[in-house]
């Protein structure tokens, strides 16, 4: 997908690499836009999301090791296939600091769901 209109909410258009990755995501709104874009790692998981600059985080990725798609304990073993994170760090708008979120899998009918949890 590389765009989304609908009557009353922001557009939102996508932007891909050559390998498929979503690198950005511009929602537009009146007479303004937000523009988020992403880095992956070789292994092609993401671990940042950023606004206009590097020093503009948004959220950054903590991933579990070894590999993608080992399924021993530590890593891979989350029922995605290793693709679900530990944690996103996140801007605390409050206190100015950053917030670590911990990724919990909830599983509903059968479907594993990642949900944050301070």
């Amino acid at each position: 997908m590389t765009g989304y209109a609908r009557t009353g909410e922001a557009d939102l258009t996508h932007s891909y690499n050559g390998l498929d990755d979503r690198v950005a995501a511009t929602s537009t709104t009146g007479g303004g836009s937000d523009t988020r874009r992403f880095v992956y790692a070789p292994d092609g998981r993401v671990i940042g999301e950023y606004g206009t600059s590097a020093a503009d985080v948004k959220a950054e990725f903590i991933w579990a090791s070894p590999e993608v798609g080992d399924a021993s304990t530590f890593g891979g073993d989350d029922g995605l296939g290793g693709y679900m994170p530990l944690a996103v760090a996140t801007p605390d708008l409050i206190s100015g600091g950053s917030e670590l979120l911990w990724v919990h899998g909830v599983t509903v009918s059968g479907a594993i769901t990642p949900k944050l949890r301070r």
